[in-house]
């Protein structure tokens, strides 16, 4: 009897064999269901197993139980109940260590290599998680809070200064992101009057001349610019819309920062002063343009490197206050106690958070860091300049995760917290 041929797979209903197609007859009934597949033509077989179907060891697929989960003997030989959507998941939950096994490292069985025999071993139970020793609670340094305190000044101010004085105090550029109106430039300020400084603002643009960064000598009479006083008489210089300027100018920075030198009116050779603190505020991350940002340049990977990044997000309390003292609600005085508890509270935080790190520890991470963003991004470099802030940022109080954080210019915070998980992941 011919066979016409089917495009439907299934298994052979005598002998079990798998058919890649059903055959019908040609009457046009399908007949799948009763007919066998050609090895067995059709009528039901007492054939013998074939050597191979002898080897195979006979299986019974697991059934889950009334919650839904299927018992399953993994290869560590623990029995883990797991949900099964396809029942081809099966068979590779058995060649898998199970939950707790795997977090300790153990590896899973190849499809090459036979499973282990459930049978000649019994099946031990799973070792209970062990349950992590609660930390003790670290003691505040109230001193050290204090001393912090007292630098702030009286009003109002966003909650990040606190944050922005401790690292301009400890002599590190500050790249201040943020969106529009977040009191960036008034950031700048404040941080002047805490540190006892004065202040030196000036406004970036693309068109922006060495003359007007670095000054310039008509005849004899000086044109200082505010980076050329800040530089030689101390004080701090804010940068405003850093993102809108030259790279090539603004790469004229590095050596200046770095060299403790620079040449100022293209002929005076300027020490820098002790007490010079930089400060650069922008809307993005000097990467180029953003969002919203169209018009912003990218700033050169070398001088970028030479900041650390505080995010200054949208204060809500702050706004709320600004709010009430427009609308004549309250006053100066009524609110600034307000913000003055806040801030205490922060570095109250911050204080019991601090870590107690050893030169090899910081070291140790920032090679680390440096693998895993190798391994994972292109036009990042983790230079030896981010050992020399992590440890400042570290002795001014910030734990090394902050300071990793602020190294890491451009990347969203879920890719940064994934990063420092990985590193930070172990004791250093």
């Amino acid at each position: 009897m011919p066979w016409n041929k089917l495009d439907t797979p299934d298994n052979c209903p005598n002998c079990g064999r798998k058919r890649h197609s059903v055959y019908s007859t040609p009457s046009g009934a399908n007949t799948r269901k009763t007919r066998g597949c050609r090895a067995c033509d059709g009528e039901p077989t007492n054939r013998k197993p074939t050597p191979k179907e002898e080897k195979m060891p006979e299986t019974t697929t697991p059934q889950p139980e009334a919650d839904g989960k299927t018992p399953i003997l993994n290869s560590c030989g623990h029995t883990y109940r797991y949900k099964i959507r396809r029942d081809s998941a099966i068979d590779w939950l058995k060649r898998q260590p199970c939950p707790p096994c795997k977090r300790k490292g153990v590896p899973s069985i190849p499809d090459d290599q036979p499973l282990p025999d459930a049978k000649s071993e019994p099946t031990p139970e799973p070792e209970p998680e062990p349950t992590p020793e609660p930390q003790p609670e670290r003691e505040v340094d109230q001193a050290w809070v204090d001393e912090v305190a007292d630098m702030l000044p009286g009003g109002l101010f966003h909650s990040v200064l606190p944050d922005v004085i401790r690292i301009v105090r400890e002599g590190i550029p500050v790249w201040l992101q943020g969106p529009m109106g977040t009191t960036k430039s008034t950031i700048g300020q404040q941080v002047a009057a805490a540190l006892g400084l004065s202040f030196y603002p000036m406004r970036c643009h693309e068109l922006m001349s060495e003359s007007q960064l670095f000054g310039y000598v008509f005849g004899d009479k000086e044109h200082r610019s505010p980076l050329w006083d800040g530089y030689e008489k101390g004080g701090v210089v804010l940068i405003d819309e850093i993102d809108n300027g030259n790279a090539n100018l603004l790469a004229a920075l590095n050596g200046a920062l770095s060299n403790k030198q620079c040449v100022f009116g293209g002929e005076f050779i300027v020490d820098m002063h002790p007490d010079f603190r930089l400060i650069a505020s922008a809307n993005t991350a000097g990467l180029g343009p953003e969002h919203g940002f169209i018009g912003r340049n990218g700033v050169d990977n070398a001088t970028r490197d030479r900041f650390v990044t505080v995010q200054c997000p949208i204060d809500e309390q702050l706004e709320e206050a600004l709010a009430e003292l427009y609308l004549g609600e309250s006053t100066v005085e009524d609110l600034e106690g307000l913000f003055a508890e806040r801030a205490i509270a922060a570095l109250a935080v911050a204080s019991s958070a601090r870590e107690e790190l050893t030169g090899r520890q910081i070291t140790t991470a920032v090679r680390a860091l440096r693998q895993a963003v190798a391994s994972r991004f292109t036009g990042i470099t983790v230079s030896p300049r981010t050992t020399i802030h992590a440890a400042q940022m570290v002795r001014a109080g910030f734990t090394l995760r902050e300071a990793f954080s602020a190294k890491l210019p451009g990347l969203k915070p879920v890719e940064i917290e994934d990063l420092l998980s990985q590193v930070l992941g172990k004791e250093f």
